[in-house]
């Protein structure tokens, strides 16, 4: 398997982004977010082209822990 597979992710550019046909920029997200309105296009500006996308992506939720404890008042030998 490809490294993008085995942490769920997708690369979203499929296209040449330098000037000498290669796709040096790229998009690499989760395999469930949602990607729109993605283009590239060269604007003379630099040798990379611009990457211009619409990103809907849920924040994860951040893990709870659950901690249990014991008064040590409440311990007898």
């Amino acid at each position: 398997k490809e490294v993008l597979d085995l942490f769920n992710m997708k690369q979203h550019v499929n296209e040449k982004t330098h000037k000498h046909s290669h796709t040096l920029d790229l998009l690499i997200t989760r395999e469930d977010d949602t990607v729109c309105n993605l283009s590239v296009e060269d604007t003379d500006i630099s040798d990379h082209f611009n990457v211009d996308f619409c990103l809907n992506a849920d924040k994860p939720k951040n893990p709870t822990n659950t901690i249990q404890f014991r008064k040590l008042r409440n311990i007898t030998s």
